[in-house]
C-alpha cells in the first residue's frame, strides 16, 4: 500500500503518513485509523504498545488511564501520543516577532527539560532546541530565547501561521540576532539515508548541521553549506538565533513527493495547452 493509499484509507494527509513512517509519534486516534487501513491489531503496528494498551484496559476507565503517566510514556515511546492536545511552540528570540511552531508532545516535554535545566549547559557553546515541526525541522538557539511558552488547544484545531505555507521547496532559513531580515537560501537535499546497513552512511549536510546544533556548537564555529548554485555561505553560528529547514531539504521522501507533484503538474499543463480533456 503506498503512502498515499494509506492516507486515503486513514482520513488523514500523505504528510502524516510521511511523519508516521518516519517514526514521529501519532495522536492515539490516528495510530487506530493507521493500523485499520492496515487491517493490522494497533499493537503489531506500533510494537511496544502491547503493555501499556493492555494496561488501559485492566484500569477500565480510559480517560483516566490515559493521564497516567506510565501508560503515557510508555505509549509514546511506542510511537503513539496519548495527549489528544495539540501543542504549539510560542517563542520569541532577540531582533524578532515571535514565531508559532506545531510541536509534538515528545519534543514539547524534552524542550520543556532543556529550559528548566538550562544552567547546566556549557557557556562556551551554543546549544539549540532541535524539533520537528509540520512543514520544516526547526533548530532555536537557546542563548538567544527571550520568552518561550508551550501552548496547547483542543483536538483539530487549525495549524499556526508559521505552519501554513509547507510547498516552499528545498529552503534553508536562518534568522540571525538583532537582525530583522532572514537569510533565506535554496539548497540541494541530502542524499537520502540507505536502508541496507551495508551501504556507506551519509549523514546528509543539512542533517549533520542539525545534529551538531542539537549537540551544541562551539561559539566561535562557523557553520557552511553551498546553496543550490554551487555557491557557500559562511555564518557564525552564535549569532544564528532561529535555523529552518524545509522537510525535503531532509526528509528525501517529502522531495520525491513534491517531484512527483511537480510532473503531474507539468503533465495536465502540457494536456491542457494541447487542447486534450482532462478526466
Amino acid at each position: 500500500m503506498s503512502q498515499r493509499q494509506l492516507a486515503e484509507a486513514a482520513k488523514t494527509s500523505q504528510q502524516q503518513i510521511q511523519r508516521f513512517e518516519g517514526g514521529a509519534p501519532v495522536k492515539l486516534n490516528l495510530a487506530a485509523a493507521i493500523a485499520e487501513a492496515l487491517h493490522a491489531p494497533l499493537a503489531t503496528v506500533f510494537p511496544g504498545s502491547k503493555k501499556p494498551l493492555e494496561m488501559i484496559v485492566e484500569k477500565g476507565d480510559v480517560g483516566e488511564a490515559l493521564t497516567n503517566p506510565d501508560i503515557e510514556n510508555a505509549l509514546l515511546s511506542a510511537g503513539i501520543e496519548a495527549d489528544p492536545s495539540v501543542w504549539t511552540v510560542k517563542v520569541l528570540v532577540r531582533g524578532h516577532e515571535t514565531k508559532f511552531y506545531r510541536i509534538g508532545v515528545a519534543e514539547k516535554n524534552r524542550a520543556f527539560d532543556l529550559l528548566a535545566n538550562r544552567s547546566t549547559c556549557d557557556e562556551d557553546c551554543n546549544r539549540f532546541m532541535v524539533f520537528e515541526s509540520e512543514a520544516k525541522t526547526v533548530a532555536i538557539n537557546l542563548n538567544h530565547v527571550v520568552f518561550w511558552q508551550n501552548l496547547f488547544d483542543p483536538a483539530g484545531s487549525m495549524s499556526t501561521p508559521d505552519e501554513q505555507d509547507s510547498d516552499e521547496g528545498c529552503m534553508v532559513t536562518f534568522y540571525m540576532a538583532n537582525q530583522k531580515e532572514p537569510l533565506e537560501f535554496s539548497v540541494e537535499p541530502d542524499e537520502p539515508e540507505p536502508t541496507n546497513l551495508e551501504e556507506e552512511l551519509d549523514e546528509g549536510v543539512f542533517r549533520s548541521l542539525l545534529t551538531d546544533c542539537d549537540m551544541g556548537i562551539d561559539q566561535n564555529a562557523f557553520v557552511t553549506f553551498m546553496d543550490e548554485d554551487g555557491e557557500y555561505a559562511f555564518l557564525k553560528a552564535s549569532d544564528i538565533a532561529i535555523l529552518e529547514v524545509s522537510k525535503p531539504v531532509t526528509h528525501y521522501e517529502f522531495y520525491e513527493d513534491e517531484s512527483d507533484e511537480d510532473e503531474e503538474d507539468n503533465q495536465l499543463d502540457e494536456a491542457t495547452a494541447g487542447g486534450e480533456e482532462v478526466q
